[in-house]
Formats: C-alpha cells, sequence, structure tokens
C-alpha cells in the first residue's frame, strides 16, 4: 500500500515539493470526513480511468467510483496538477465543506493526499447534473420542473451565505455544478407528467 504523503529526508510531509503541515490537521474527530489512501480511491475508480470520467474542469476531473468497503458509489474530485488549488486552499476546502449540513449539498465523504495527488471524496448523485436534463433533447424539463431546481439552488446558496456556521460563497454556480439526486430526478419526472 502506498504512503498517503511523500516525506523528505527529513521526514517532512511533502506536497508539489515544498512541506506541509501534518495530514493530522485535517482530522477532528469521528464525525469528520474519512482519510483515503490513495490506492482505495485508485482501485475504486479503475484507476482513474477515463471511461468512469464524470467530468472535468479547471480544478481537475471528477470520477465515478465505489467503495467496496461500505458497499457505496462515490464521485472522487481528482484535483489537476495544474490547478492553482495549494495544500492550505485544500485544508481549507475540506475543513469547511466537512462541517457543512444542508439537505440541496452534496456530502463530502472523505480526503485523500497521496504525494502530489489531492482526491477529495463525495456521495455520488446518480442522476448526473442540471445541464444533462437542461440540454438532452430526450430530457426537456417543465417550467415548474425548473422552478423547483431554483428554489433549491436558492435555498441552498440562502444557507451558505447567511446560515453556515462559516459563510461560503460558491462563486461557480451553474448547471454542471448542480446534482440531482434520485428522488429529485423522480420529482422532475413527476412534474413533467403533469
Amino acid at each position: 500500500m502506498l504512503k498517503t504523503t511523500k516525506q523528505a529526508s527529513n521526514g517532512a510531509r511533502l506536497f508539489r515539493g515544498n512541506p506541509v503541515e501534518d495530514d493530522l490537521e485535517l482530522e477532528e474527530g469521528v464525525t469528520g470526513p474519512r482519510q483515503f489512501c490513495y490506492d482505495e480511491l485508485a482501485k475504486a475508480t479503475g484507476n482513474f480511468s477515463d471511461d468512469r470520467r464524470l467530468g472535468s474542469g479547471g480544478f481537475g476531473s471528477v470520477y465515478r467510483g465505489f467503495m467496496e468497503d461500505t458497499n457505496r458509489d462515490v464521485a472522487v474530485k481528482r484535483v489537476s496538477k495544474t490547478s492553482r488549488q495549494g495544500w492550505k486552499e485544500f485544508v481549507s476546502e475540506v475543513r469547511i465543506i466537512s462541517r457543512l449540513r444542508h439537505r440541496n449539498l452534496v456530502h463530502l465523504i472523505g480526503w485523500c493526499h497521496g504525494g502530489d495527488e489531492l482526491l477529495l471524496v463525495y456521495e455520488l448523485m446518480h442522476n448526473g447534473s442540471l445541464d444533462a436534463h437542461l440540454y438532452d433533447p430526450k430530457r426537456v424539463l417543465t417550467w415548474p420542473a425548473r422552478y423547483a431546481v431554483a428554489l433549491g439552488v436558492g435555498d441552498a446558496l440562502l444557507y451558505l451565505h447567511q446560515e453556515a456556521e462559516r459563510r461560503v460563497v460558491h462563486r461557480d454556480v451553474k448547471p454542471s455544478n448542480v446534482m440531482l439526486d434520485a428522488s429529485q430526478a423522480r420529482r422532475l419526472r413527476a412534474r413533467q407528467a403533469h
């Protein structure tokens, strides 16, 4: 099994060749996100194979994975090596996202720092992103369904901007970042039928 971090000859942990604070700073008790080892996530995603890629952007790519130990589908965000996100931003993101609790936000399950790899593990939304439902002619959404999605996004943004313990500004709200779970997709289809 690979170590979760690279280490310098003096024992310091490294990220992109620079020493970083200990990974333990992310472990904030049993209720926090789980630390995964790189091998677990590589296995879960078929070694980050292209056929499991769900999407990509400036941050990197997201892959569908399956965790055998918990019998659970996951989405693994693999931060690109060219991303501007560094170690401090990664730690901050894990800390902040792991404290958010809202029915319209995707839950962070865990994280991994495997050498120069930064990975975030989220619950998988099986019905994909909103853009697939908006732009696919076979999945045309009715106006009431679109309105319901807009209300849900607005509710989540209200929580992030005003109600969360630590306020968060999303800065990248777009249809490809709005995920639909099974119950949302069923409601959307039910509204379309009326």
